[in-house]
């Protein structure tokens, strides 16, 4: 249609994994680095790169603006393992009202 109006960031992975797993005081696994790449790339990069170039055509179309709107989880304001997606994209987001 030639226009980007709204981004919604919702997209989000959960590997299935800990930093460490622990049972009966011994270690019994841990999260692998690639594991860890793949939640990053999709949590936080995906995110990232979407929202600068959806600012990108937003701030180039005429009349200029749009929404983006970042989606989480109450993993942003209640500690969860695996959180950190949410709680960087809450630090993205403007405040409305504070």
């Amino acid at each position: 249609f030639g226009r980007l109006d709204v981004l919604v960031n919702n997209a989000g992975i959960i590997k299935d994994g800990l930093l460490i797993k622990v049972k009966d005081g011994k270690v019994t696994g841990k999260m692998g680095l690639d594991q860890w790449q793949a939640v990053i790339d999709v949590n936080l990069t995906g995110v990232f790169l979407c929202t600068q170039e959806a600012f990108r055509l937003m701030k180039a179309q005429t009349p200029r603006g749009g929404r983006i709107i970042n989606n989480g989880s109450i993993a942003a304001t209640t500690p969860r393992p695996n959180a950190a997606r949410t709680h960087t994209l809450l630090l993205l987001s403007p405040r409305r009202g504070t």
